[in-house]
């Protein structure tokens, strides 16, 4: 049997991520938040990735408390 195989869900099992055969980099990829720098191993945040950063920052000092605050 391969030793990397998927789950009923399509998931990696703890196999493959033991082996370090699972890329953590492959869903913000594809959204176009992060992008391979060539002929290397090295990723990098585009413009597009940064400003949803910066934007969850945002939310979660300013926005968060005062809706937490509103909801008590």
């Amino acid at each position: 049997m391969d030793e990397h195989t998927t789950d009923f869900r399509g998931w990696a099992t703890a196999r493959d991520a033991q082996d370090g055969q699972v890329g953590s980099c492959a869903a913000p990829h594809a959204h176009g938040l992060l992008a391979k720098i060539s002929r290397s191993r090295r990723w990098r945040t585009t413009r597009l990735g940064r400003r949803l950063m910066a934007t969850a920052i945002q939310v979660r000092q300013i926005n968060f408390p005062q809706l937490l605050a509103l909801a008590a």
